[in-house]
């Protein structure tokens, strides 16, 4: 990561409408188009990368309205970011509050972690891995969440 420099050309995102051949039904939602966010950058060099933010509105916290802000957001800061390097800019969107955070109900994330064995600061000053049963054991991010999106390796 610190051998390869980003020099973002071009940053935009567009909503990604797609209707689904088959609609699902989760609890009393059906769902039968998804309306996500598309995020494509381009470097200098000619490269170019897709993205996707999923959008699930009776999950996550977030509308297409509010991912797409976001979104653009983070667009206009690559493409006033100078040229860095990947690590350098990873860091430089992983110190900051501006963008994302982890928006799924409590239970949903506690289980990612335990998945993923995610490694928490307890109360007392260990790290632990996650573990749900004992969620009031572990310290909060100062914003109140239990976690941030750069705890899930999301960079």
């Amino acid at each position: 990561m610190e051998t390869f420099t980003v020099d973002v050309y071009r940053a935009e995102n567009r909503p990604l409408n797609v209707p689904l051949i088959a609609p699902f039904t989760i609890a009393s939602s059906r769902l039968e188009m998804v309306e996500n966010v598309a995020v494509r950058i381009e470097l200098s060099n000619g490269s170019v990368g897709w993205g996707e933010a999923p959008i699930l509105p009776f999950v996550t916290a977030e509308d297409q309205k509010t991912a797409m802000a976001k979104a653009s957001e983070a667009c206009a800061f690559l493409r006033r970011c100078p040229s860095l390097t990947l690590g350098s800019m990873l860091e430089d969107i992983g110190n900051s509050d501006e963008f994302f955070k982890v928006a799924a109900p409590l239970e949903t994330l506690g289980r990612a972690a335990a998945e993923l064995r995610i490694m928490k600061r307890t109360r007392i000053g260990m790290d632990l891995q996650f573990d749900m049963v004992e969620v009031d054991a572990f310290v909060k991010q100062p914003d109140g969440l239990l976690f941030s999106w750069i705890q899930f390796g999301w960079t």
